[in-house]
């Protein structure tokens, strides 16, 4: 998107630089030729213009378009799953259940303090 973007900026450069060129090839007078090369420049900065609003609207539509499909793809799939799942199949849908007799005393026990703990825990005492 940034060549788009310096698309007419590069065609009325081009053009002038070009326009300049003839100019110079056929020996005319230097104020004829700045004044056909600044026409140059309007003309291909205006054709630049209407050419990058193009691709960019050509590019924009597409990747609408893009959206478009995929939204429509989602849909169609969520719809399956529904359908699969009225139907008794389970679909995407996970049921957990929580474990109660987890206990938290044990994980405790399994804990060793680091020598360094018990080091500082004593010098704190005394």
């Amino acid at each position: 998107m940034d060549y788009i973007r310096k698309l007419p900026l590069l065609l009325a450069l081009s053009g002038s630089i070009i326009t300049g060129l003839l100019g110079r090839s056929s020996q005319l007078p230097d104020k004829e030729i700045l004044t056909k090369m600044t026409i140059a420049m309007v003309v291909f900065y205006l054709a630049g213009l209407l050419a990058s609003k193009t691709i960019s609207d050509v590019v924009e539509a597409y990747r609408k378009k893009e959206e478009e499909k995929e939204k429509a793809a989602l849909q169609e799939e969520n719809k399956e799953a529904v359908s699969e799942n009225d139907s008794g199949i389970t679909g995407k849908k996970l049921d957990l259940a929580a474990d109660e007799e987890i206990k938290f005393d044990v994980m405790e026990d399994d804990f060793d303090a680091l020598p360094v703990a018990e080091f500082i825990k004593k010098e704190l005492k005394s």
